[in-house]
C-alpha cells in the first residue's frame, strides 16, 4: 500500500436473493446500492502519517432499494474514528444519516 491509497473491504455481504452494486465516489466514499435489505461489515485501510491505519465497522445495514454512502470521519486516524453513513432510497429520499463506531 502506498501513501494516500485507500482500501475498502466488504465482508460477509448478505443480501438474500438480491444483488449489490458497489462503487467508489471521489476516492473518499464507498457507495453500496442494493435491491433488497442487506447486512455487511466494512474494513477500511490507508497509509497515513508513515504507517498503515485500519478500522473495522460491523453490522452495517441497508434497506431494500437503497443506496448507502460510507466514509470514515478521519482517514488520517482510522483506529480512532467513526464511519459516516448516509442512507437514501434510490429516489434520493433520505432514510438515515448517522455515525457508526468501531
Amino acid at each position: 500500500m502506498q501513501a494516500a491509497e485507500r482500501v475498502y473491504n466488504l465482508q460477509g455481504l448478505n443480501l438474500g436473493a438480491g444483488a449489490a452494486q458497489v462503487s467508489i465516489i471521489d476516492d473518499n466514499q464507498l457507495q453500496v446500492q442494493t435491491g433488497t435489505a442487506g447486512l455487511f461489515d466494512l474494513r477500511v485501510e490507508t497509509f497515513a502519517n508513515g504507517q498503515l491505519g485500519q478500522a473495522l465497522f460491523r453490522g452495517i445495514a441497508t434497506q431494500a432499494n437503497s443506496r448507502a454512502q460510507l466514509a470514515p470521519g478521519d482517514w488520517n486516524n482510522l483506529p480512532g474514528t467513526s464511519l459516516n453513513l448516509n442512507l437514501r432510497f434510490l429516489n434520493n429520499q433520505q432514510i438515515q444519516q448517522r455515525r457508526i463506531n468501531q
